[in-house]
């Protein structure tokens, strides 16, 4: 009886380690918040050590609204559906600024839009708790990865 309690114990003591070790991972995630553009109020999150969203040239940002809007003053390039999205290009100068997982847009290929224009309505996530804009830039010849994009978005929100 004492050794299958003895065991008990020890398999709770290494099921709370690892729990607490998982909670210990998340803790190292972090939230950046987003005023004004493109989302009204949203934010992104950058995930913990390791994960492949660093290294790619688009960040995700969450909103609980659908609404998104010009960043910046720029020419509409290009209105295109992928599969079940829609997708917008905006050029000002030598930046692009990619809108995707969009509902539905508001803007045609020519026309200039100007900041904080309503460019359309985005799409909830795959878990459908919230709105999930696929938001990238291209400035010059350099792609932003995930860290860069709080500041770049503090900077055009200023």
């Amino acid at each position: 009886m004492k050794i299958i309690m003895s065991l008990q114990i020890k398999l709770l003591i290494a099921i709370l380690f690892i729990s607490i070790h998982s909670f210990s991972q998340k803790k190292a995630d972090s939230v950046e918040y987003v005023y004004k553009y493109p989302f009204k109020e949203g934010y992104i999150i950058h995930e913990g050590k390791g994960t492949s969203q660093q290294s790619i040239p688009f960040v995700s940002i969450y909103s609980k609204a659908n609404d998104v809007f010009a960043l910046a003053e720029g020419k509409v390039e290009r209105v295109f559906r992928l599969v079940d999205e829609d997708l917008v290009l905006i050029r000002k100068g030598d930046t692009t600024f990619q809108y995707s997982n969009l509902d539905s847009t508001n803007v045609q290929v020519g026309k200039t839009v100007r900041k904080g224009d309503l460019i359309g309505k985005v799409k909830k996530d795959a878990d459908q708790r919230r709105y999930e804009l696929v938001f990238g830039v291209v400035a010059g010849t350099r792609r932003m990865v995930s860290p860069d994009y709080a500041k770049f978005l503090k900077k055009y929100n200023n």
